[in-house]
């Protein structure tokens, strides 16, 4: 006996209960979801198919939309790994969007559907995923095959490496921020207050510059700004500017090996006085110290 014609109409063509089913599932992604933002990753240069990664990622569009958060209690934590490339977070979670949401905030000059890289900003978790994997097979042959009813988002947390954000929303560009390496610059007789986000450079203008870096922060009870995203090399004693404010400064002296956290108030240099107070370079300790002249008898 064949299948019934009125419940399986087989892979001819999208019926009347595929839509329905497309119906429920976007309807119940709104009723159980969170919003989320979906960020698409562009390339700044060409793809580095050796070592199987992009070098330089511009992250510069996010679309918030719904999505359904595919894991019982939150996030599956895969360990906490202290590396000696520092404190290694690897949460995954699912994250569960309807085919026909992604269709309508995502344009499709940009992406037809979603891709392995992109990321996920989850507000209520203050927390960034990125896409290790795209399921779209999962119920795609349901009442014949059509475009996959929904994707199933496998993702991990997101390993910032010097990536760029420029979305225009705040608390996503933020995640860079956060992340990004920051040194202090302390700034004298400058004339007026940096904007964070801008551009500061040495030289005779951005284009022709010297040497560049991105403000985080301005200090002004102390003159002193967070800057990220250094290229070159800054001078002390020379003349700072800031690309959108116009305000210039001088420069003082700073060491680039002080990193300023968010978190503590660690730096290389600590790490680098804590490890002289364990290990002795003296010449009194004969594994590890530097033996001065000895006098052969």
């Amino acid at each position: 006996m064949g299948v019934n014609k009125y419940f399986n109409a087989g892979p001819q063509n999208v019926n009347s209960e595929q839509l329905l089913i497309d119906d429920l599932i976007t309807e119940a992604i709104r009723i159980n979801g969170i919003n989320c933002y979906y960020i698409l990753r562009d390339s700044l240069t060409s793809m580095d198919y050796i070592l199987g990664e992009d070098p330089t990622s511009l992250f510069s569009r996010a679309y918030l939309m719904e999505m359904y958060l595919d894991n019982p209690g939150g996030s599956v934590s895969g360990g906490d790994l202290l590396t000696k490339f520092g404190l290694q977070i690897t949460d995954a979670s699912n994250f569960v969007i309807a085919h026909r949401t992604f269709e309508r905030y995502v344009p499709n000059q940009f992406r037809a559907h979603p891709y392995e890289g992109d990321l996920i900003y989850v507000p209520t978790m203050n927390q960034t995923f990125e896409i290790k994997k795209v399921e779209e097979e999962q119920n795609f042959y349901t009442l014949g095959k059509k475009d996959p009813y929904f994707y199933n988002l496998r993702s991990q947390t997101f390993q910032f490496s010097q990536e760029e954000f420029n979305t225009g929303i705040e608390e996503v560009d933020n995640v860079q921020s956060d992340s990004a390496m920051l040194i202090s610059f302390p700034v004298a007789n400058n004339t007026g207050n940096f904007i964070r986000g801008e551009t500061v450079y040495q030289g005779a203008s951005v284009t022709l510059a010297d040497a560049t870096a991105k403000v985080d922060e301005w200090f002004p009870t102390n003159n002193t700004i967070h800057v990220y995203y250094t290229w070159g090399e800054f001078e002390n004693n020379v003349a700072i500017h800031g690309a959108q404010s116009g305000v210039s400064g001088i420069l003082g002296y700073y060491d680039d090996r002080n990193n300023v956290s968010r978190y503590d108030d660690n730096s290389n240099n600590y790490f680098v006085q804590e490890a002289n107070n364990i290990i002795d370079l003296s010449v009194n300790n004969p594994a590890f110290g530097n033996p001065g002249p000895q006098n052969i008898q």
